[in-house]
């Protein structure tokens, strides 16, 4: 089964995945935010930011997504890596 990529961040974040080449990206401070992702069936890449905005409904999200969070400063250093982790094997061109 496919599933679509979906980023939710801070405009740095959504930004460079959108050069990256994700389609669908959402600001943390989205209106109705919770109810755009509980509509969705997505690996869903989110800061820890967007991830505290969300508070309760976040567990939902995670019961129906393929949920990721992108650290903060310090952590991973490259997409490739996050990729890894989220879907356990690495992405080859």
């Amino acid at each position: 089964m496919k599933k679509k990529v979906v980023v939710v961040g801070g405009v740095d974040e959504t930004v460079g995945f959108r050069l990256a080449g994700v389609a669908e990206t959402y600001s943390a401070d989205a209106k109705g935010l919770a109810d755009t992702l509980l509509e969705k069936d997505a690996i869903i890449f989110i800061t820890e930011e967007a991830e505290a905005r969300l508070g309760e409904s976040l567990d939902r999200i995670r019961a129906r997504n393929i949920v990721q969070r992108i650290p903060g400063e310090g952590g991973y250093t490259r997409l490739k890596e996050i990729i890894k982790s989220t879907i356990g094997f690495e992405l080859r061109k």
